[in-house]
């Protein structure tokens, strides 16, 4: 149970009334809320204590009045779900070292270039190469199921409990979640992060704060710009055998877009994701912070 399960209505009419810039994106009709609660109130003490008290009619107008408010807060809820503007994913094929780490790193971009020429084959359209400061190349291919650039491999050293890999990595980005499903059954292999660009802003400053104050705890990494928390770090799943992260990012004069990553955090060599993006979303992570 949380604190706010045992509070009494007019605590939570004082609370909603002491945070209207929060609530009042939930509750428009503000002087009919105010009614609701101050009605609701009159009856809590006779309905906890002694129901035989309140009469039928009034019982039935206590329930219709919390059907009002579960009613505004499902059309905020269906109003206020994220907008996804892109999917980005990232894939990393692994080789371990053994004795020979030369040959394992010729095998990994092997296997990377082998798995980025079975997506270009794939392009309804001519593949265009644009040069990039952050990826060096940027292949954008055209599948029938929508666009996607897929970033030139780069290679990095990581280590895992069976010991240090070979690694290339392959970066998607600006994307849809139909193009992912197609590029796992044209080439399978797990994604070990998966971002969402929305459409909108999020506080993250506001969002670490509802965060901690619903019992979910500090999150695990912060940075911050001017005294405002532009990304937060979350463990969403945290065991002995892997970590899942979430990292919400966002920039301190909230005018550019939220991104939402879910990282596949430790675990084992070409281990992560298969199904996240078809069975996630940014608004389930965040109805897990938030309790």
């Amino acid at each position: 149970m949380r604190l706010i399960d045992y509070s009494y209505i007019l605590d939570l009419k004082f609370l909603v009334n002491k945070s209207k810039t929060l609530f009042e994106g939930i509750f428009s009709d503000w002087v009919y809320t105010m009614m609701l609660f101050d009605t609701l109130g009159r009856f809590r003490n006779a309905l906890g204590h002694n129901p035989k008290e309140v009469l039928k009619h009034q019982h039935y107008l206590c329930l219709g009045m919390c059907g009002e408010f579960q009613l505004m807060i499902e059309h905020w809820n269906k109003g206020f779900s994220r907008q996804i503007q892109s999917y980005s994913a990232d894939f990393t094929f692994e080789e371990l070292e053994r004795t020979d780490p030369e040959m394992q790193k010729i095998l990994s971009i092997k296997a990377a270039e082998n798995w980025l020429n079975t997506i270009k084959n794939k392009s309804v359209e001519d593949v265009k190469v644009e040069q990039n400061e952050q990826y060096n190349q940027i292949y954008k291919i055209r599948l029938r199921e929508g666009y996607v650039d897929i970033a030139f491999p780069s290679s990095s050293r990581q280590f895992y409990k069976a010991g240090y890999t070979q690694s290339t990595n392959i970066h998607i980005m600006n994307t849809t979640k139909s193009v992912i499903a197609r590029i796992l059954k044209e080439q399978f292999h797990r994604y070990w992060t998966l971002t969402w660009t929305l459409s909108e802003q999020i506080n993250i400053s506001l969002l670490v704060s509802i965060v901690e104050l619903n019992g979910y705890g500090k999150p695990s990494d912060t940075s911050a710009l001017d005294n405002t928390i532009t990304s937060a770090s979350y463990y969403i799943f945290n065991d002995s055998q892997k970590k899942i992260r979430v990292d919400i990012s966002s920039s301190s004069n909230h005018l550019t877009a939220t991104k939402i990553t879910l990282v596949y955090d430790d675990g084992e060599p070409n281990a992560g994701f298969s199904a996240a993006h078809d069975e996630l979303s940014p608004d389930i992570i965040l109805s897990i912070l938030y309790g």
